[in-house]
């Protein structure tokens, strides 16, 4: 082969790839060069406090945000932007701390923030898109993708059929669940070939988009889907949780995956996708992102605080106009990673801005307080009110300088105030999720520490209350281990359990009993107590028995009043002899009964005692605990050393007393929670 023909070899895969690049540069320039130019409505003022997608390694959105912040202070000289860009989970936490002006997310604003916000502004959060997410750029919110291998002659799929497969609720209306290859129309050796599913892990947050694109809100996702996770290499390298999945599929012919064409290999192929049987289906291209034609497009959009009867703050206004303009959407193209919006999206977005926003008018947002030197600034649970001002009032009368800033609107929102530096302690009637800790340690980069303050009651709603497993009154199981609940409710037995088990026979039980299948009742899963649930007796897995599960949410009734999570479980199992529920009531009823729970099998058994959860041994009571910054190493700050001091010594326990409602940690676990604070 001469030179001139190894060169030509060599270079035209380059050059085709260079067309590509420019091709696709061309399109989102098109886009953005569609809309009209930024125009200032007026001169505006003030700094604007940015926090959102970025971390203390990666700076991720910050290198756009630096163009659009270079153009923008030249047409608008008064403003300038303090970037606080420690990642997406802290971000809305630091609008309602009054710790952030804007808060541009890396994804879709998810329903646990969403709640947090309101929670503790008494309202939504305002918001506007700013950006597409990219086609296959990593960590820029790319778009969700179907896989099967090459020689898979498959080549669409409706919404309503991914949600088949994947799902098990079948929300968008398919007839029946999806199992085979022949069941979505192929034939011949295909047809009775079974479905094999690959994707993500379930706590990634992908699966939360796809809740509510694909699967209609459900949660129910199949338990045989094999999840991936990245894995993190001990030279410091990840092993991409897309790249695994493409690759297994590339060795599975009659498998199907969720991933993304950024780890795409020659043996996989993507399907397009449609909304509907008589499509149109649509391949994901930059393209197709830009229109929303593509049905998985992902959005980047922009929170700030707007009260119900007020304007947006003018700079922050601005600065989003600029961002919607042809300058700012070309700054987007240029950057080449995140899409421009379309001008029919932009032009929404633009509309949204205008005016003050609809409702009666609220008080503006709070402002990050500055701490005084005696001031202990505490977030937390509104429950737990009358306990913490109970410790206030004890701990003055030693301490009567001391001066309290107390804000109590939830549990969900009292880390922000840690990582914000507007709080001193977050009181939680919980452990603190991953996200919360994700959020804490990206802005301080050690994570959250903490100390158990209180047992949660035995039976008082809201009040961390231990959770009861109840059968029906004529079940004779005498009792049930973690593990063996873990059979009833999940599916890959990570307490130890020999096999699933489904009957009541699984569970030791023998004549009438051995055949009658197990029903199983229980809250929500995404509900806080469900997550308590999954934690503790299934280990953290997401693979729930749906087959035999019945969720059960709080509700409104139609005349006033609610029907109770725990009184609807209740009334189940009472119903139905086949039954075990897990809830807790002060009067569950007479057609129902407390079994004896057991951690392990050769430990004691017993039920949730007012005795057994204070000395620790019921194994589904619950702890509320307390947060705050210690960077590692160093001392924590006197005023709050001494508060806690005060919070797990003979008078601090003795106020739980006092109160009621949640219950003292026992001397032995007291004594050993405050050797935490040295």
């Amino acid at each position: 082969m001469s030179r001139s023909w190894r060169l030509a070899i060599l270079v035209s895969p380059l050059l085709a790839a260079c067309t590509l690049m420019g091709a696709n540069a061309d399109a989102a320039l098109a886009a953005a060069e569609a809309l009209p130019p930024y125009q200032p409505q007026e001169q505006v003022s003030g700094t604007i406090r940015l926090w959102g997608h970025g971390s203390t390694s990666n700076d991720f959105m910050q290198r756009l945000v630096t163009r659009w912040e270079r153009r923008f202070v030249g047409i608008q000289p008064g403003v300038s932007i303090e970037y606080r860009m420690y990642g997406t989970a802290s971000a809305i936490g630091a609008l309602y701390e009054g710790a952030g002006d804007l808060a541009i997310l890396g994804e879709e604003l998810f329903p646990a923030s969403a709640s947090a916000y309101t929670h503790a502004m008494g309202y939504p959060a305002a918001g506007v898109e700013v950006a597409t997410g990219s086609l296959d750029v990593r960590n820029f919110d790319f778009a969700q993708m179907v896989f099967v291998h090459r020689d898979n002659p498959l080549s669409r799929l409706t919404l309503a059929q991914l949600d088949a497969i994947f799902g098990t609720e079948r929300r968008r209306g398919a007839k029946s669940d999806i199992r085979t290859w022949g069941e979505l129309g192929l034939t011949g050796a295909w047809a009775g070939e079974p479905i094999h599913l690959y994707g993500w892990s379930f706590d990634n947050d992908f699966w939360i988009f796809l809740s509510e694109t694909v699967f209609g809100g459900s949660h129910r996702f199949k338990d045989g889907i094999k999840e991936y996770a990245h894995i993190h290499r001990p030279d410091g390298t990840i092993y991409d949780a897309g790249q695994q999945i493409l690759e297994a599929l590339a060795k599975d012919p009659h498998g199907i995956a969720l991933s993304n064409r950024h780890y795409l290999n020659p043996k996989v192929k993507a399907v397009a996708l449609g909304m509907a049987e008589d499509g149109p289906f649509v391949p994901a291209t930059r393209e197709n992102l830009i229109s929303r034609s593509y049905p998985l497009t992902r959005i980047i959009p922009a929170y700030f605080n707007q009260a119900p009867g007020r304007p947006v703050d003018p700079a922050v206004r601005e600065f989003l106009r600029y961002i919607l303009s042809r300058d700012g959407q070309e700054d987007i193209a240029r950057d080449g990673e995140y899409l421009p919006l379309s001008p029919k999206a932009a032009a929404a977005a633009l509309a949204r801005l205008e005016g003050t926003r609809p409702g009666v008018a609220a008080p503006a947002a709070p402002q990050a307080p500055a701490p005084g030197l005696d001031v202990i600034r505490i977030r937390g649970g509104g429950q737990m009110e009358t306990v913490i001002g109970a410790w206030e009032d004890g701990f003055r009368k030693s301490h009567p300088k001391a001066r309290f800033e107390t804000r109590l609107l939830g549990s969900g929102t009292a880390v922000a105030g840690l990582y914000t530096g507007t709080a001193d302690l977050a009181f939680l009637g919980r452990s603190v999720t991953p996200v919360e800790v994700m959020a804490f340690a990206w802005v301080l980069r050690h994570p959250p520490a903490s100390a158990a303050v209180m047992q949660g009651s035995v039976d008082l709603p809201g009040k961390s209350h231990a959770l009861a497993v109840w059968v029906n009154r004529q079940n004779p199981v005498p009792r049930l281990t973690l593990a063996q609940l873990d059979s009833v409710f999940g599916c890959e037995l990570r307490g130890g359990a020999p096999k699933r088990c489904r009957t009541w026979g699984d569970l030791g039980l023998t004549g009438e009993w051995a055949g009658r299948p197990i029903h199983a009742y229980g809250y929500d899963v995404e509900t806080g107590t469900g997550a308590f649930f999954r934690d503790t007796v299934l280990r953290g897995s997401r693979k729930w028995a749906w087959e035999a599960l019945t969720e059960f949410r709080t509700a409104a009734q139609p005349g006033g009043g609610v029907l109770t999570a725990d009184r609807q479980i209740a009334d189940a199992v009472s119903a139905d002899p086949g039954g075990i529920g897990v809830g807790n009531l002060p009067s569950p009823g007479d057609g129902v009964r407390a079994v004896a729970l057991s951690a392990d099998a050769g430990g004691n058994a017993t039920t949730a005692s007012r005795e057994a959860v204070i000395a620790g041994t019921y194994p589904l009571a619950r702890t509320a605990w307390v947060y705050f910054d210690r960077e590692p190493g160093k001392p924590l700050t006197p005023k709050v050393r001494e508060f806690l001091e005060y919070v797990l010594g003979p008078e601090g326990r003795a106020d739980v007393e006092r109160v009621g409602g949640y219950l003292p940690l026992s001397p032995a676990r007291a004594e050993k929670e405050r050797l935490t604070l040295d």
